[in-house]
This record gives structure tokens, sequence and C-alpha cells, in this order.
């Protein structure tokens, strides 16, 4: 039985579907996250990549944080909610009082590539905080352009994916609860 989708019909026309980890790594002096611009989306975004058929999806993030900016941050066990549980491009399928090990998993449209299927990303997001003794270097340049921190307002006004600020907010929201 396919899920319900939101109202969209791009929801519905025969996407691809795959499952892919991010990570929100936030340096909590500053409340702020580092976000990488990807190249093939033209988008500022948190490190996070596909999940491969024999990975646990917070093996996915780890090796994913690895790769593109050689981090070994130990990944959090925080879960959250999300209380704006969809938006244009995304919709929450599991938040914190579900068993899982992630801070919640959506459901991300991607878009329609040219003349190609749309793609929907079952996504599991992760948070860590920053180590005192990381620091980032940009590794798999083939994939990303850039790197920076940036607190919630200043991700508001960037280009990325609408899910990305409702996600820190409830990240910088749940700790502050702590």
């Amino acid at each position: 039985m396919k899920p319900k989708m939101p109202g969209n019909n791009r929801w519905r026309n025969n996407p691809t579907l795959a499952r892919t980890a991010t990570i929100y790594l936030l340096n909590p002096r500053t409340e702020e996250f580092l976000l990488i611009y990807h190249k093939r989306f033209c988008r500022w975004l948190p490190p996070g990549g596909h999940v491969k058929d024999d990975e646990h999806p917070i093996d996915a993030a780890r090796r994913e944080l690895k790769e593109e900016l050689g981090l070994k941050t130990r990944i959090g066990s925080l879960k959250g909610t999300l209380k704006k549980k969809s938006g244009k491009d995304f919709r929450v399928v599991i938040n914190h009082h579900e068993p899982n090990d992630a801070f919640c998993v959506i459901e991300e449209f991607i878009g329609s590539p040219a003349n190609q299927r749309p793609l929907i990303y079952f996504d599991h997001i992760y948070m860590a905080i920053l180590q005192p003794e990381e620091e980032a270097e940009l590794r798999d340049r083939d994939k990303v352009e850039d790197w920076s921190w940036f607190t919630v307002p200043e991700i508001q006004k960037i280009k990325t994916f609408d899910n990305v600020p409702v996600i820190c907010e409830a990240i910088l929201e749940h700790l502050n609860r702590r």
C-alpha cells in the first residue's frame, strides 16, 4: 500500500525513492550550523548522502561527514519534534516519540531533473555537536563547492530546501529545553 502523500500531484507521479542520511552539526558556543554548498543542488545543505544497501543510516551520516569534511564527530542521540509537519518540499514521517535513533525522519521532494521521474528522499536526520578540537576541511570537491557556519536567521535567508531552517530551529529549541 502506497503512503498517502500531500495534496500536490508531484508527490504521486511515480517517483524514484532513495534512502538518505543527513547530519546537522552544531557549534553550541555560537549556535551556528555547518552547511555545505552542494554543487548538484546549487543550495546550502547539511552534510549527508545516500545510504548504501548494507548500511545503517547513522553509519551513512558518519561516512558522509568524514568524506565531505574530514570530521569524525560523535553523533548525538537527541530526539526531536518538528512542530511544522510539512512544507512545500517536505513532510515529517517520524518524530522523536517513535522508535528510531534519528532526530526525526522526513520525506523530501527533491524535484524532477529534466526528462526524469520525480525524486523523493526518505531522509534520516541526525544531530551532532562540534568538538573543540575538530576543524572542517573540504574533501569532496566533486560534490561540495564550499562550507560555512550559519545561524538560523542566516539560514532563513540563503538558498536551501525549506526543511533546513525548520530542523535547525527544532534542534536549538530542543537543546535549550534540556
